[in-house]
């Protein structure tokens, strides 16, 4: 029953970019994080397309998300897209950890962050972490064209869809 409900959460939230809170490129090297804190949001989804090697997602209510099961409450790692579906009802603020795997020097992603229960957009605030610094990410405009084409194809939902039945039936 809850496959059904994200799934459905899933192909309804990501039709339009007026669900998109915020989205950010980057890169991380093999074997280390780059960390993000979501300082607050109403139900997100958070999507990470590895633009090129391999890039994991971790979310958790402490500190700093890692790939320890102790402290990650929520993760996502396959070889392409991976998602998280963060509730309302989750501890404010959380963690987001990107991991590069070991088998590329480095991988480069895309990071999106979608409502899904219409929170305030002017009050969302994503932060970057990296040791000694900390910078607010601002929202990004439609500026990037092969980003936007690259994220209008990711939006069909058919890539989520096809990655849940194989959660479920594989």
């Amino acid at each position: 029953m809850i496959y059904l409900y994200i799934l459905l959460l899933l192909l309804g939230c990501v039709q339009s970019n007026d669900d998109l809170l915020i989205s950010s490129q980057g890169i991380v090297d093999r074997e280390t994080f780059a960390h993000y804190r979501i300082l607050n949001a109403g139900n997100v989804l958070i999507n990470l397309i590895t633009l090129k090697g391999d890039a994991d997602i971790y979310v958790s209510h402490k500190d700093f998300a890692t790939y320890d099961p102790s402290v990650y409450d929520f993760h996502s790692a396959t070889c392409g897209m991976d998602y998280v579906v963060v509730p309302y009802s989750f501890q404010k603020p959380f963690s987001v950890g990107i991991y590069g795997h070991p088998s590329y020097e480095n991988s480069s992603y895309l990071l999106e962050v979608y409502d899904l229960d219409g929170f305030d957009k002017d009050k969302f605030e994503l932060v970057y972490i990296s040791i000694g610094e900390t910078k607010k990410i601002k929202k990004l405009g439609n500026n990037n064209k092969e980003g936007n084409t690259y994220k209008m194809a990711a939006k069909t939902g058919l890539w989520a869809l096809f990655e849940i039945f194989h959660l479920i039936f594989l």
